[in-house]
């Protein structure tokens, strides 16, 4: 699927999803294959996403990937839980390019 940025300010997402019921490497290979190679997993069942691309386009992307149901959400300045440092400044950092952590 080819995806048109919405604009070239880079957002973060949360995408969630049944972990049984869908492989994680899959959805990892779908972004990685679509050409979004910024992301993070610190849960079996969530992958963390830096992109210019809307949360639409990703929803279209993982469609025939993830069986089941599923969420794709922007990660707003308003956020907090228990994560690794890692984790958070990845969040934090909007200059992440092509970067698997």
């Amino acid at each position: 699927m080819k995806l048109q940025a919405i604009d070239k300010i880079k957002r973060s997402y949360l995408i969630c999803f049944n972990p049984y019921a869908t492989d994680r490497d899959e959805v990892i290979d779908a972004l990685v294959n679509a050409g979004l190679r910024t992301w993070r997993s610190e849960f079996s069942s969530c992958i963390m996403l830096k992109t210019s691309y809307s949360a639409d386009q990703i929803r279209e992307l993982l469609l025939n990937v993830i069986q089941g149901r599923f969420i794709v959400a922007e990660i707003s300045g308003n956020r907090n839980g228990m994560m690794t440092k890692k984790g958070w400044d990845f969040l934090a950092d909007s200059k992440n390019s092509e970067v698997k952590y």
